[in-house]
């Protein structure tokens, strides 16, 4: 059982990793629904979530900043 939930966390954490390197596609809204995905992953599978998080900050902020200096 735990080779299926090792499969399984590092499927959910392959889907949110892949949504974050196209974060720069996504609206508002469904940039908030991404992040509200990494803190629920964090709060059940915990699994390197932080990183996660990181990875989504830094895409935020990079966002962030090209908007600007338009």
């Amino acid at each position: 059982m735990k080779d299926v939930n090792a499969g399984v966390d590092f499927s959910i954490f392959s889907g949110i990793s892949n949504l974050i390197n196209n974060a720069n596609t996504l609206d508002e809204d469904e940039l908030a629904y991404l992040e509200q995905m990494v803190y629920h992953y964090i709060n059940n599978y915990g699994t390197q979530g932080e990183c996660l998080l990181e990875t989504l900050n830094i895409m935020k902020e990079n966002r962030d900043n090209d908007k600007s200096s338009l």
